[in-house]
């Protein structure tokens, strides 16, 4: 998988995160929509970010950006989870299977490629 594939998991996951909010809020409710999209958003929006600091940490190494990527993933992603933790109201199950999107995205593009290899 290169980075363009990630790139494209990562918008996927995006869509998909907020497509399956607003199925499960005609299906569950506000709380579950949620929680879905907070998850699943969340988990792309951390993914997002990774991929940003391992691209900086292996290609041409600037110490002062890495240092600065990092706490910035700390302060915005962390730190607006416990935010939202603390000010929505929110499905936490609902959060954590959306959580899930963005990895099946990845397994599922994986498994494709393997497919794909293996019929060669």
């Amino acid at each position: 998988m290169d980075l363009e594939d990630l790139r494209r998991v990562i918008r996927l996951s995006f869509l998909t995160a907020l497509g399956l909010a607003l199925f499960s809020g005609f299906i569950w409710g506000t709380e579950a929509a949620l929680g879905v999209a907070i998850g699943g958003c969340g988990a792309a929006l951390n993914l997002w970010a990774l991929q940003i600091f391992f691209v900086e940490l292996l290609g041409p190494r600037r110490a002062w950006r890495l240092m600065m990527l990092a706490q910035l993933k700390i302060i915005g992603v962390y730190g607006l989870g416990a935010l939202l933790f603390l000010t929505v109201r929110f499905s936490v199950l609902a959060a954590i299977l959306g959580f899930q999107i963005p990895f099946v995205l990845l397994l599922q593009r994986a498994l494709r490629a393997a497919w794909l290899e293996h019929k060669r």
